[in-house]
């Protein structure tokens, strides 16, 4: 009979014949073949059905819930017994997992005091440093087609601005575009998101309350006058304590998963072989 020689039903029959060896040869005492779904197990269930569906579960879908339960502890000692968790990178990632958030759960139990994110803001100043704030008036010369020709209109419109205070309409001057002509409370550090790189060293350092430049910008050349200038400062803890709290909390986290490597590590003894040599690149192949 041709059948008996399918190399799938041989294969099918040797995982059985593997399957019952496990079954049979495994630890067959009264705490392996007994489950039990406590009472705090199933109000688990009940709390992330609720949370879920914004009600409680029904009867029947309770019933469903519990035969889920049950099958993935059957699942999960029987993989056990069959070895199937035994050089699994998924598994032994996820037990990792689960270790370092036991570890960062139990440093999260003890909230820091003022003193604490006091410290902590001193030791990272510049984390919370706020940019400077400027108002601005920009009038905007197109570079293209010639450039020199656009500064050499930006300068001497700004020797007729200078010449005249007050007197020259700033909107008559320059080409239009799709740039605003003023600007409000805009951070220094979104003047090159907006203008191009190196645009905000270049205002940061112009005068308040009177026109200067022209400055480059990656559209062309701008004129601009300063109304406010608010300086870059560390703010007081009171106007980021949310935010220091947060970081405070997530480099204890760190310090605690590290430290618990650190002092289960020494009960190991570690050895780490020599690295294999780099192959040689076969030839015409580009070197890693």
């Amino acid at each position: 009979m041709t059948w008996l020689k399918e190399p799938l039903l041989h294969f099918l029959g040797l995982g059985a014949l593997i399957f019952a060896f496990y079954y049979w040869t495994a630890d067959d005492s009264a705490n392996h073949r007994e489950i039990t779904i406590s009472l705090g197990a199933q109000e688990n269930l009940i709390r992330t059905f609720e949370r879920t569906w914004q009600r409680p579960p029904l009867p029947t879908e309770m019933a469903s819930l519990v035969q889920d339960l049950v099958r993935e502890e059957i699942a999960y000692r029987e993989s056990q017994v069959m070895g199937l968790d035994a050089n699994d990178i998924i598994i032994r990632r996820r037990l990792r997992q689960k270790l370092e958030l036991l570890t960062e759960d139990l440093v999260s139990l003890g909230p820091p005091v003022r003193a604490d994110l006091e410290s902590y803001l001193q030791s990272h100043p510049e984390d919370y440093r706020q940019p400077a704030l400027l108002d601005f008036e920009q009038i905007y010369f197109r570079s293209e087609p010639d450039e020199a020709t656009a500064r050499a209109r930006a300068t001497d419109a700004l020797a007729s601005l200078l010449a005249e205070p007050g007197r020259i309409d700033p909107a008559g001057l320059g080409d239009r575009s799709l740039l605003a002509g003023r600007y409000r409370d805009v951070r220094s550090s979104e003047l090159s998101t907006l203008f191009g790189s190196g645009f905000d060293t270049a205002v940061l350092a112009l005068p308040l309350n009177t026109w200067a430049g022209p400055v480059r910008s990656g559209y062309g050349y701008h004129l601009l006058r300063i109304a406010r200038k608010t300086e870059s400062r560390i703010p007081a803890l009171d106007e980021v304590a949310d935010e220091v709290e947060r970081d405070w909390m997530s480099e204890r986290r760190r310090q605690a998963v590290d430290g618990l490597y650190e002092r289960l590590a020494a009960n190991y003894q570690i050895r780490i072989e020599a690295t294999l040599p780099q192959a040689p690149a076969a030839p015409g192949a580009p070197a890693l």
